[in-house]
């Protein structure tokens, strides 16, 4: 038995020290993602790493239950799919401390106080910012842009500069440059009976999620349908506030275009990711529409050399994603009653098709072998356990369907029967 660690925290900010402290003496391999627990399962890679990594016999361990989710739904999702692959939980602190094989109601009284103690935190969060604003103070985080920050940008763009020169040299977001110099060509309001006061710019959840994509706090706004324009940066001073919310990313194609806090859409009304300068350093950072580094082959963050290269990464990365989503074809498989041949475009790609079992399970794949026109290789795993580990299924002496290329069958079908028959030898 071995013991799989499991660390989470929910912005880059945040420090993991205390958690790999209690982990990483006592387990084999821990695993780290810096997400909201908030988001799904589906949504948190590290954690669908940890749960592929875990076998037979060993044992997810957490320090607190509240790091396999912050939402009740989504942790118990995750504790019943643990336990009915036979892996047990180990919880080092909290009321829930110790070894659990099967749901419980203290499992269940820790993720529900942990959710309702979040929701305190945001409740009472929010009714301090309404309390502060009332008597005139600023609430939620420092401001930005100090005064010499402002008067650099200013001076930056009677100079001619362009927006995102501007924002990579005074180091700040693009949207914070939009903001500051609106803010400066706007006339001031009158306000009748009070005084003027600063906006509060953080949000309830950036106080304690952290889940927005520029480090500045302002709101991600959906898309509106506005005339296309070209990437191109707009002279200085001739650019309506109604013309910045989208434009085309003509080296992308029309699919694509982006908004003021640099965010990719697909088609105006999807969010691919976003992209932001690496601070402190050069480069450009990605990130999907869920928040995740997207990070170049080198494994390295903020590593890409231009802003169009990063939105080409943002773009290449939700392409594979929606693609491996699409179904392109469902046919039945000759032969075995019930079972099916499924393939979603990027299987298409990879003249790859799932066998599916008459379960819904993926119970293997056959592939087109490059190498040959009649070859098909064939994999197979256990359609009961959600991480199959495929198995190679060869020809046996002189079977039928047999190819003359060695360890291939020479069609689709006869390589998918194998599959079936390698879960149903009778």
């Amino acid at each position: 038995m071995a013991l799989i660690g499991l660390v989470r925290v929910s912005t880059d900010k945040q420090k993991t020290q205390r958690q790999h402290d209690a982990l990483d003496p006592i387990c084999l391999k821990v695993f780290e993602e810096t997400i909201s627990g908030k988001l799904a399962t589906d949504d948190r890679p590290a954690l669908l790493d940890a749960l592929s990594y875990l076998r037979d016999g060993d044992m997810l361990t957490v320090q607190e239950v509240d790091r396999l989710g912050r939402n009740l739904l989504e942790g118990l999702i995750v504790l019943n799919d643990l336990f009915q692959r036979g892996i047990a939980v180990k919880v080092l602190e909290g009321i829930a401390a110790g070894e659990h094989t099967e749901r419980s109601l203290i499992l269940d009284l820790a993720l529900a106080l942990s959710e309702d103690r979040r929701r305190d935190i945001v409740r009472k969060t929010r009714n301090g910012l309404e309390a502060a604003r009332l008597r005139g103070r600023v609430g939620g985080r420092p401001p930005v842009v100090d005064d010499d920050k402002r008067a650099a940008i200013l001076d930056r763009r009677r100079r001619g500069e362009s927006i995102r020169t501007i924002a990579a040299g005074v180091k700040v977001s693009v949207g914070v440059v939009h903001k500051t110099l609106a803010a400066a060509e706007a006339p001031p309001s009158p306000l009748i009976g009070s005084t003027a006061t600063v906006p509060v710019t953080a949000s309830v959840d950036q106080a304690h999620e952290g889940d927005h994509d520029d480090d500045e706090g302002h709101a991600l706004l959906p898309p509106v349908p506005v005339q296309e324009r070209a990437l191109e940066e707009p002279a200085a001073g001739n650019e309506s506030q109604a013309a910045r919310a989208l434009r085309t990313v003509a080296r992308l194609g029309p699919d694509w275009a982006t908004d003021d806090n640099d965010v990719l859409w697909w088609r105006r009304e999807m969010r691919a990711g976003s992209v932001s300068p690496a601070w402190p350093g050069t480069g450009w950072t990605a990130r999907t529409a869920q928040h995740i580094p997207i990070t170049t082959g080198a494994g390295k963050r903020g590593a890409y050399p231009s802003r169009i290269k990063a939105l080409t990464a943002v773009a290449a990365d939700f392409e594979a994603r929606r693609r491996a989503r699409t179904e392109h074809a469902d046919v039945a498989l000759d032969g075995a009653p019930g079972w099916r041949l499924r393939q979603t475009q990027a299987d298409h790609d990879r003249h790859r098709w799932n066998v599916v079992a008459p379960t819904g399970e993926i119970a293997g794949t056959v592939t087109r072998a490059g190498w040959h026109d009649q070859a098909w290789e064939a994999t197979a795993g256990d359609p009961a356990t959600r991480h199959y580990y495929p198995v190679p299924v060869q020809p046996i002496g002189d079977e039928p369907g047999r190819s003359s290329a060695e360890g291939c069958w020479r069609t689709r079908n006869a390589a998918a029967l194998a599959v079936a028959r390698w879960h149903d030898p009778a």
